[in-house]
């Protein structure tokens, strides 16, 4: 069976959105990709930008899936997700170096 390559990415990105409380919300992107785990089972991991959900205020944030129905048409698949525990984020960041502003982008990220 082949793959369509553009049907894939479309349901790998998806939606992330927070209300602010005052009618406004927040909204951000992500996609999805497969990747092992610690025990080396495979898990879906969601990779997003840090400050769309470090931006987001409350507990909860809705993830919207992008789904091909069997007719072919798009359907929008919203799931809510906790992503706080109190003020304790439910989520990881990447180990990365912080770039200061005496140091170059090759200086700062070990390049030669």
């Amino acid at each position: 069976m082949a793959i369509d390559l553009a049907v894939e990415l479309i349901q790998a990105t998806v939606q992330l959105e927070a209300p602010y409380g005052d009618g406004a919300r927040n909204v951000g992107t992500g996609f999805l990709v497969e990747a092992p785990g610690p025990d080396g089972r495979p898990r879906v991991v969601l990779v997003t930008a840090e400050h769309v959900l470090m931006l987001m205020p409350g507990q909860i944030m809705t993830i919207g899936y992008r789904a091909v129905n069997i007719d072919g048409a798009w359907k929008f698949q919203p799931q809510s997700v906790e992503i706080r525990n109190g003020a304790t984020a439910l989520w990881v960041t990447a180990a990365r170096p912080r770039c200061g502003r005496n140091r170059s982008h090759r200086q700062c990220h070990g390049e030669q």
